[in-house]
């Protein structure tokens, strides 16, 4: 995956084609414009097959980035999340999430950031995007902002009248 690419995560991509079954993904599904939705950054993601495992947030906090200083724990929430349909693609976006610089306890090994929908516990919080920030990155000189790039979050082509 290349930087800056965003990825779903497999049990939340079958939900999406499936979603009578919801591959049994606790959590889902997923209503971006109504459910809380947080960005949260990792120093790692854990390896894990996607082809068999379904990933909680559960599964990733203990690699969570550092929360003594600014950074939450759990990372901080995207809101307003919209949808739109724009010529033959759904679309979902929201703000860029920045993350306030800290001089004294900022991190400074975030490699990934993971969107998820927060449930009614880390085991029932479905892991929905990876985004492989290119490299460490951190908030000790200045504030890390997270663009989400002219895409948006997630874009889902739809043939229409087929």
């Amino acid at each position: 995956m290349a930087a800056g690419d965003n990825r779903p995560f497999r049990g939340y991509a079958v939900s999406l084609m499936d979603s009578g079954t919801l591959h049994g993904l606790a959590g889902l599904p997923v209503d971006w414009a109504a459910d809380t939705i947080n960005c949260a950054l990792l120093t790692v993601l854990p390896d894990y097959d996607e082809t068999t495992v379904d990933l909680h947030w559960a599964d990733v906090l203990a690699n969570e980035v550092s929360s003594v200083g600014t950074y939450p724990a759990g990372g901080k929430l995207i809101s307003p999340i919209t949808v739109n349909w724009d010529n033959g693609i759904v679309k979902v976006d929201g703000p860029d999430v920045t993350f306030l610089q800290d001089a004294t306890n900022g991190f400074t090994n975030a490699i990934w950031a993971v969107v998820y929908k927060v449930g009614g516990s880390n085991a029932t919080s479905p892991l929905l995007l990876a985004i492989d920030l290119g490299g460490a990155i951190g908030n000790t000189t200045a504030d890390y902002v997270l663009q989400w790039g002219a895409t948006g979050l997630l874009r889902l082509p739809i043939t229409d009248g087929v």
